[in-house]
């Protein structure tokens, strides 16, 4: 499967991938162990490392995983609701399902509830769609469960519960269950590139996280790139990975082996065995991985299970939805926050630039102060509305992850609106020192302007007086003689 999206694209860089190319092409060819060291030396020692490097990271016996859905948000500002009500319309008709169920009246009434009423914590369920399979994004998805959670009085939180296609999960079945190889890349320089080239190894359990990571994004991205037409899409269209839960349904009968890497290959746990408490039955699961998607796992226990169908996968689905809207709509605050102090940075970079040269470009600072207020508008009210309006809704959810989630946003709203205000302070001073240069040499040209307007003025009068004096002169001096 070719991919598009342009996180996958551009995991790697030219070099990196012409790197890659040529580590497989090499690894074709066998090298002898080389006495001396030069190049061929070079790349016996690169193969010998990767090989050495090489763990199991296929599915062992008796262990299951199943992605079931994937639950994707964005974050629209009330003054979109309008956008947001006809294009989830527009939507809803272009892709409604054979069975269709859905009431548009119930979108009507939450834009209009939320655009009305600044209080209270609203959640309503919007509607359906479904694509035909024989469409590029019905190779994806299946269906889409639109949901909305108003979060404050200023956001709301669209959630798209995805149901992908059996085409997509068969897919994404068989690469859980893969085993694959690490990854080797060599980076040549130009100065001693008959002599050594540089190298690094990835373990296959990064190589097939990876992969994973690449198929989840890619239905994002094609996702996404359907109804971004039809409503509001920051995430989209800002080129940001929207937030997202993932549902697995896990089992394992038995421990893994000792040199099997599976769980960390699949990005559910750094260890070799992974099980939940009996008396346990949810989990939810982080793991920090150097990649593009931030997603969060949500890992039901199947141990139990005697037998799984599309009725238990069902189930299983409802009985997430508490996780869903507990904890997405943090998770897209986070994203969105983590967004404005990105451009934050950018504004810092951009702001130095025009301040280093000799001439400070007060044109480009002005420019950038108004490009930073229009930014940071919606996140000044988020910053204002998140804690209190969410604090009591959070205090109700059953696990302490939601709290510490909702701390940690918090935490990091609060840094980044120290970030801004400084950088607002360093904006206006500036802005205020041109406004005080300009003032000074308006000040200084007027001088000027005074100073000549007076020379000329005395200039003229001495002309004048010089001509009605000779001309009276001349004229009496003519009387006379006359």
């Amino acid at each position: 499967m070719k991919l598009t999206n342009p996180w996958s694209k551009r995991r790697l860089s030219r070099r990196e991938k012409f790197g890659r190319f040529l580590a497989q092409q090499i690894s074709r060819i066998e090298i002898k162990e080389q006495d001396r060291n030069n190049l061929l030396s070079c790349f016996y020692w690169s193969k010998k490392g990767s090989i050495l490097n090489k763990g199991e990271v296929s599915i062992p016996k008796g262990t299951e995983v199943d992605l079931l859905s994937i639950v994707a948000a964005e974050i629209v500002p009330v003054e979109k609701l309008a956008d947001l009500k006809n294009g989830l319309k527009k939507l809803i008709h272009q892709y409604r399902p054979e069975l269709n169920i859905n009431n548009l009246n119930y979108i009507d009434e939450f834009c209009d509830s939320v655009t009305s009423n600044i209080h209270g914590n609203r959640w309503s369920n919007l509607g359906y769609i479904k694509f035909r399979g024989d469409t590029e994004i019905g190779s994806f998805v299946d269906r889409v469960n639109i949901q909305a959670t108003q979060v404050t009085s200023s956001i709301v939180v669209v959630n798209f519960l995805i149901s992908p296609s059996s085409k997509y999960l068969s897919k994404l079945r068989d690469l859980i269950q893969s085993n694959v190889e690490g990854e080797l890349i060599f980076k040549p320089k130009i100065k001693g590139f008959l002599k050594y080239w540089n190298s690094s190894t990835l373990p296959p359990e990064i190589v097939k996280r990876r992969m994973l990571e690449d198929q989840i994004l890619e239905l994002k991205w094609k996702l996404f790139n359907t109804i971004s037409d039809y409503i509001p899409a920051f995430f989209y269209k800002n080129n940001i990975v929207a937030p997202s839960l993932l549902l697995y349904r896990i089992k394992q009968e038995s421990d893994i082996p000792e040199k099997n890497y599976f769980w960390p290959s699949v990005g559910l746990k750094n260890g070799r065995n992974y099980s939940l408490s009996e008396d346990k039955m949810w989990d939810l699961h982080e793991e920090y991985f150097d990649g593009f998607d931030d997603s969060l796992n949500i890992l039901y226990n199947a141990s139990d299970d005697e037998h799984f169908d599309k009725q238990n996968e069902d189930f299983i689905i409802h009985k997430a939805d508490d996780f869903v809207r507990s904890i997405l709509p943090i998770m897209t605050v986070k994203r969105y926050t983590l967004c404005i102090s990105e451009k934050i940075a950018l504004f810092r970079v951009s702001s130095y630039n025009s301040m280093s040269i000799k001439k400070i470009n007060y044109k480009n600072i002005i420019n950038l102060r108004l490009e930073l207020e229009r930014d940071i508008h919606m996140f000044n009210r988020i910053k204002d509305e998140f804690e209190a309006d969410y604090s009591y809704y959070s205090k109700l959810q059953i696990e302490s992850f939601d709290k510490l989630l909702f701390e940690y946003t918090v935490n990091l709203i609060n840094k980044t609106d120290d970030h801004a205000k400084s950088l607002t302070r360093q904006f206006d001073s500036t802005i205020q020192l041109a406004t005080l240069q300009t003032n000074f040499s308006l000040q200084r040209k007027t001088v000027a302007l005074t100073i000549a307007t007076i020379f000329l003025a005395v200039v003229a009068i001495y002309l004048t007086y010089y001509q009605i004096s000779h001309n009276t002169t001349e004229h009496l001096f003519n009387f006379w003689t006359k």
